[in-house]
């Protein structure tokens, strides 16, 4: 909800990412396979839900399912570095009940 306020500092944040639009990108196995196998899969995973957002906040929901999708493939290899939910105190910033709620609000939007 304070992404959605404007002016927050949320949406000041998110509207910082650099997100590339779905429009602009030639290939989305470049989004999706090197990330896959980095030693930094929860790194890619954050941004991606980062950029999800970012777009819904823009009302862009075609660019924001883009988004929520590369960090749905994501996810399986990200799993074991993230925790399932915030009642163990995660290392990264995202848990997987984060990747579920972008989906939720962008069925909300549809």
């Amino acid at each position: 909800a304070r992404a959605l306020e404007e002016g927050s500092e949320t949406q000041s944040f998110l509207n910082s990412q650099t997100c590339p639009h779905p429009s602009e990108i030639a290939s989305t196995d470049e989004f999706e396979i090197p990330p896959a196998t980095s030693d930094c899969v929860p790194g890619h995973l954050t941004l991606y839900l980062l950029c999800a957002n970012k777009f819904l906040i823009k009302e862009d929901v075609k660019a924001a399912a883009t988004f929520a999708r590369f960090a749905n493939a994501i996810l399986p290899p990200a799993i074991a570095c993230i925790g399932r939910s915030r009642s163990i105190a995660p290392v990264w910033p995202v848990v997987v009940e984060d990747v579920y709620s972008v989906y939720i609000k962008y069925l909300h939007t549809v």
